[in-house]
This record gives C-alpha cells, structure tokens and sequence, in this order.
C-alpha cells in the first residue's frame, strides 16, 4: 500500500487531500507545518508528499531538501503545490528537489494524473542512451 502525506497549514485543504488520497486507494497522511512533516516522514516513509508553497512560518523550499535528504532510497516524491503558474517558483522547487507541481484547488484528475506520470517516469530505464544519440548527421 502506497501513502501520500499533505503538507498544508490549511485545515480544508489537507481534508480535501486526505479525501482525493483515500480515493486513489493509498494511505492519507496530514501534516499542518513542516517541522510536524519531517517529524512523521522519518516514522511513516510516504511515498508522495504534497507540499504547499506557503507554509507560514517555513521556508517550503527548505522542506524539500529536508525531505529529500530523508529520502535514503529515492522513493519519496515531492509534488509542490501552488494556487499560479508561477515560473520562478516552480523552478525553485525543482532546484529543491521537487518532482513535480500541482496546481490548486486540488482534484482527482490532476492529482491521479502526477502521480501516474511520476511511477511511469520511474519504471523507464534511464540508464541506456537514447537511440538518437549516436546518430551522424551530414
């Protein structure tokens, strides 16, 4: 069984995501601040962590390098929760670790559709060179 933890100072939002979580057949996780975040990630190990970009009081990007540094087997996924299509930030969480960003309100489709891409991204072999790669061009 898969868990998913959410990383929100906001009530609504983290019922809403455990609600979407539960739906998606894994494990729901909350965690109000980063400091309670990081303290049940080194209990419970989740497999998905959404984490909100205005935790009050926390630096998000900071919390994503301290998640990922728990992270020993690269298992955990961190997906950067925004309320706009901020460039900047998005590219500061990426940076951070981030492996990829949702837009809010949160939904079943969008979410499903992360994590789906992110355990398909995980099943590829990286390791091999593209067939393109070596290929002459005149």
């Amino acid at each position: 069984m898969k868990f998913c933890m959410v990383i929100d100072d906001s009530d609504v939002i983290r019922k809403v995501g455990k609600r979407l979580i539960e739906r998606l057949s894994m494990v729901a996780l909350d965690a109000a601040n980063a400091g309670e975040a990081l303290e049940k990630c080194r209990v419970e190990r989740p497999d998905y962590v959404l984490v909100d970009r205005n935790l009050p009081g926390d630096d998000t990007h900071d919390l994503i390098r301290a998640l990922k540094a728990l992270d020993e087997d690269g298992t955990m996924n961190v997906i950067y929760c925004i309320t706009e299509n901020d460039t900047k930030s998005i590219v500061s969480a990426f940076s951070a670790g981030a492996d990829d960003y949702l837009l809010k309100p949160l939904d079943l489709t969008s979410l499903a559709t992360k994590i789906q891409n992110i355990e398909a991204l995980r099943e590829l072999d990286l390791s091999e060179p593209e067939p393109w790669a070596n290929v002459q061009t005149a």
